[in-house]
């Protein structure tokens, strides 16, 4: 038997043989990449990854609540009013104090441009006070139209150069006072004060303040007007201040 040869230009190939046949013994091979990532070939593969989409604004929170957008506007209402409300004055307790009592006399002393700068629209009374052994000047401050007169004198006795050395509470009628000791340029000298309803009477800054905010609040319902009561003895002398008490008993009407 004759084995057929193969025919010219048609070689055979026994399967497994030929360059395609080599398996790929590239260690490390570098998969195929697109250099032009907005090519055609790359527009299908937007599809898988989606532009993210923002997330909703959530709406105002007085939108979502209008039970606190009510509760915000009925605040505003409530605050103007107490603001522009007209609240009742100490102007009767002032007038009242007499210029003559069975044991002193008393004159009234003219405002200053500065103190009338400090405490603005406030009501300031001042007084020389003049009983058979001492002299003292009396200065009373309803801060009603301008609750920021009526504060700690500490402050301003402070500002005009005194340095307060000593402060001690006293007791008087209806609660208690503070006496403060001063001195400047090596003179040294005393003032009492107290907040006074006309009735109590304390000297806590701070306990003023919260008793003017709750008038305030409350439309002047809470108690009467408080003032702001100031004792100096006149330069050059001091108080016998339980003594004065019982001197001056129209104190206590202010």
């Amino acid at each position: 038997m004759s084995i057929p040869s193969p025919r010219p230009g048609n070689p055979e190939r026994e399967p497994g043989s030929g360059p395609d046949s080599y398996p790929n013994t590239d260690p490390d091979p570098v998969p195929h990449s697109n250099p032009n990532p907005d090519s055609a070939d790359n527009a299908g593969s937007a599809s898988h990854h989606p532009e993210p989409v923002p997330a909703p604004t959530p709406a105002p929170t007085l939108r979502r609540h209008p039970w606190l957008t009510a509760a915000v506007v009925l605040t505003a209402i409530f605050l103007g009013l107490c603001r522009f409300h007209t609240l009742t004055d100490a102007n009767d307790r002032l007038n009242a104090f007499p210029d003559r009592g069975p044991a002193f006399a008393s004159r009234a002393i003219p405002q200053d441009p500065a103190e009338q700068a400090v405490i603005g629209e406030a009501r300031l009374m001042k007084k020389l006070c003049q009983t058979a052994t001492q002299q003292v000047t009396l200065s009373v401050i309803d801060g009603t139209k301008n609750r920021h007169a009526t504060h700690d004198p500490a402050y301003c006795l402070r500002g005009a150069g005194w340095a307060v050395s000593e402060t001690s509470l006293i007791a008087i009628p209806g609660g208690e006072g503070t006496l403060l000791t001063l001195t400047k340029e090596g003179k040294s000298t005393q003032a009492a004060f107290w907040f006074s309803d006309g009735a109590t009477r304390h000297s806590s800054p701070v306990k003023h303040w919260w008793h003017s905010a709750v008038r305030r609040l409350t439309f002047g319902r809470s108690e009467p007007a408080p003032v702001l009561v100031m004792i100096f003895p006149t330069e050059g002398t001091s108080a016998d201040w339980p003594k004065l008490w019982k001197e001056i008993p129209e104190l206590w009407s202010l």
